[in-house]
């Protein structure tokens, strides 16, 4: 420890005016399916009427996950069977029967504007959370309690 010197440790100065180069990305590409392909919303009744419990496929022009289930959605029995590995392979009738498709493009541009909006303002305004105010409820645990 005596060796040890008195280093003399400088603050440097952060021009405000520069921001940082790197923006951070949103999470998905898609906030309509969350690019699932599948769209699962709490505002989905106020784009279709009616209910039949089968999960929406994903319509925005630019999905590309939604792209891929409509591709498969449109396949026949036919081009089916050839890329099945096995005899028992979904026919184009019990695929459809999977899924709701009247969710039109419009729709899911509307959602994926709120999901990204929602996600932009969550962003630039993070909520700061008070850990005092956590461990203030948190139960004081003796050393028995612990083990």
């Amino acid at each position: 420890m005596e060796n040890l010197k008195a280093v003399k440790i400088q603050a440097v100065k952060i021009d405000p005016s520069v921001k940082d180069s790197i923006e951070p990305q949103p999470p998905y590409k898609c906030f309509c399916c969350f690019d699932s392909g599948i769209v699962s919303s709490v505002y989905l009744s106020a784009f279709v009427e009616g209910k039949n419990d089968l999960p929406f496929l994903c319509a925005r022009r630019t999905c590309e996950t939604g792209k891929r289930f409509f591709a498969a959605y449109s396949v026949t029995d036919e081009k089916r069977r050839v890329c099945a590995l096995t005899e028992d392979f979904t026919t184009q009738a019990q695929f459809q029967a999977q899924f709701d498709t009247r969710l039109a493009a419009t729709s899911c541009e509307h959602l994926h504007t709120w999901g990204l909006e929602a996600w932009q303002k969550a962003y630039k305004n993070p909520r700061s959370i008070d850990v005092s105010k956590i461990l203030g409820v948190m139960p004081k645990l003796d050393r028995a309690q612990r083990n």
